[in-house]
């Protein structure tokens, strides 16, 4: 009887010890608070996210998918995971970008990171893929810009690498920073 009520006891111990551990723990998904810097919980979670946006007359612009969207109201900051964006420019033609990972800011900032890959018209002879680590866009001024190594693919003759580069989408005119090297490839 007192060996039980022993066992009772310590894991009664064990338990409230668990307890308090779990509730001590600081919540990973969080973000910092500007004021305190202390996590905060995301104010939304939203598993398999899909937006779809259209322009004033109600034709298609472009889709936002991703596997997870986590949303800090105090940041205005929508934390992405695997997204992926579908659209087109003011020309008509297709882009779409993809990350592991990528905050949404302010509804029109972009910060993607990891295996970034940008593809402009990808079904076309022209097709224009840009793979790197890191890239910041702007929805507004439909500029991409980077400052981490990447990699461009002009069809399949031509693959420059560089460090760094700004990028207008519209009107595909891009500036690679530093350390530009090309190879071409002849038919």
């Amino acid at each position: 009887m007192r060996t039980a009520l022993v066992i009772t006891a310590a894991a009664l111990v064990a338990g409230l010890g668990l307890l308090w551990l779990r509730d001590s723990a600081p919540d990973t998904t969080a973000a910092p608070s500007a004021e305190t810097g202390e996590a905060e919980p995301p104010q939304l979670v939203i598993q398999g996210l899909q937006r779809i946006t259209t322009d004033y007359q109600g034709l298609w612009q472009s889709t936002l998918t991703a596997d997870e969207a986590l949303y800090f109201d105090t940041e205005d900051r929508l934390a992405l995971s695997q997204p992926f964006l579908d659209s087109l420019t003011e020309d008509g033609e297709p882009v779409d970008m993809r990350a592991r990972r990528a905050d949404l800011r302010d509804g029109h900032r972009w910060q993607m990171h990891d295996d970034v890959e940008l593809r402009h018209a990808p079904a076309s002879a022209e097709a224009v893929s840009i793979t790197t680590t890191y890239l910041e866009y702007d929805t507004i001024t439909d500029v991409a810009q980077t400052f981490a190594p990447v990699t461009l693919v002009q069809t399949d003759r031509m693959i420059t690498h560089a460090i760094g580069m700004t990028l207008n989408i519209s009107t595909r005119e891009f500036e690679l920073h530093e350390q530009v090297r090309s190879l071409f490839y002849p038919d």
